[in-house]
């Protein structure tokens, strides 16, 4: 299944899920979105970096430092706006992630578990992608 497509059919799974998007956190760069109702591109700007200081910021060194692991957090939900933003890393390259922002009373526990579902997805997705080519194009992997 396209990226797009797996995109669009988390947010429909995940009950009151507002926005779901798939960023690169390193490039703080939004991948892929899909919106209950059309968002500026500040707003996703904003939420990838988030994702990517909680992941993998200083909250992500205070997260290790507190749990005594040497790893940074798979996850992380924010309490943001009367709603929560939540933040998966994909498990093999971790400066992608999945973000979404869901309602006050969304379940967050089945929305994260559909969150690392459909990351399995898109590995999937990328890692049957064809290579970029050599020759100075490239191709977008999976996306």
């Amino acid at each position: 299944m396209p990226l797009t497509i797996t995109i669009q059919a988390l947010r429909r799974a995940i009950p009151d899920c507002r926005v779901i998007a798939f960023v690169d956190l390193s490039a703080r760069l939004v991948l892929r979105a899909e919106a209950e109702h059309p968002q500026p591109q500040e707003f996703y700007d904003a939420l990838c970096l988030r994702g990517a200081l909680l992941l993998g910021g200083q909250a992500a060194a205070a997260s290790t430092e507190v749990f005594g692991t040497d790893q940074a957090p798979p996850e992380a939900v924010l309490l943001h706006g009367g709603g929560f933003e939540l933040f998966v890393r994909a498990p093999r390259d971790p400066d992608e992630a999945l973000c979404a922002v869901i309602g006050g009373e969304a379940d967050i526990a089945a929305a994260l578990a559909a969150m690392r579902a459909t990351m399995a997805e898109i590995v999937e997705i990328v890692d049957a992608a064809p290579p970029a080519t050599a020759a100075g194009g490239s191709q977008e992997r999976g996306r």
